[in-house]
């Protein structure tokens, strides 16, 4: 266009990317664990909760957990086992609690291995 303000185009096109990057970041392995360790308490949180809380589809935000090379229960299971070990190892909560915190609803569906001569 003849009235088109270049250095304008040029303001829109990097605030454009600018935020693509930050929505790109928001759908990472990392911000999914976080958003799981927020509500682990509250009950196993399900990868609806999760996608609807970014804002995308259950689809979309397994596609991206696909291009990490990870999946939804995977991130689940990991981000309960790094929590359990900081539970255990750094805090004066019981196993019971532990179970809780990790958004199991009986502690006896909480386990925790024990390895031979670590005792």
């Amino acid at each position: 266009m003849s009235t088109a303000d270049a250095a304008l185009a040029s303001i829109h096109e990097r605030f454009a990317e600018r935020r693509l990057h930050e929505q790109n970041s928001q759908l990472s392995t990392w911000r999914v664990q976080q958003l799981i360790m927020e509500r682990l308490s509250d009950g196993e949180p399900t990868i609806e909760e999760v996608a609807g809380t970014l804002c995308v589809s259950k689809r979309t935000l397994q596609r991206c957990l696909k291009k990490e090379g990870t999946q939804y229960k995977d991130l689940l299971n990991k981000t309960r086992r790094e929590q359990a070990h900081l539970y255990l190892c750094h805090s004066h909560f019981s196993l019971q609690e532990v179970a809780y915190l990790l958004g199991f609803h009986e502690h006896s569906s909480f386990s925790v291995p024990v390895r031979v001569g670590s005792v």
